[in-house]
């Protein structure tokens, strides 16, 4: 059975992330919750949350797309925590290039990508994280959610 828009969509956009330098790993996002000590940082976790409008009649989705990349910081050296800062700045410019130019996603469905919002800062004793959301707009044959729209 083929998968759904959505799901050719989000594998697409996790290959896209896979690309993105500096990050060790990528991830989606499971539970139970993640312990970021078993895998290499930097580590990026993606999930999303699908919206669903009142005039949607089931030919566009609309769905937030979270980020969390995850950075080892010392706590005890400033140094580390500027080192951060400075990752986190150029993976969030890195990532914000991807969806700038999503002609690459517009075969598995993406209309639009939209940055709603960036936000870095610690996370978790010895890690930093960078925090995006992005809102994707994307479009499937209407009433069909497993095909694409061709129009």
């Amino acid at each position: 059975m083929a998968e759904p828009v959505k799901t050719g969509l989000c594998k697409a956009i996790e290959a896209m992330l896979r690309e993105v330098p500096g990050i060790k790993t990528v991830l989606p996002w499971q539970a139970p919750p993640l312990d970021p000590s078993q895998h290499e940082p930097p580590l990026m976790v993606f999930w999303d949350e699908e919206k669903k409008e009142p005039w949607n009649r089931l030919d566009l989705g609309k769905l937030d797309f979270w980020l969390m990349v995850l950075f080892s910081v010392n706590p005890e050296d400033p140094v580390s925590h500027d080192t951060f800062l400075k990752a986190a700045d150029e993976a969030a410019g890195h990532i914000q290039n991807q969806f700038a130019a999503p002609a690459t996603l517009r075969p598995a469905g993406l209309i639009q990508a939209q940055a709603e919002d960036v936000v870095k800062g610690k996370y978790m004793e010895g890690y930093g994280g960078l925090f995006m959301i992005y809102q994707l707009t994307y479009a499937h044959a209407a009433g069909d959610a497993f095909a694409l729209n061709d129009t």
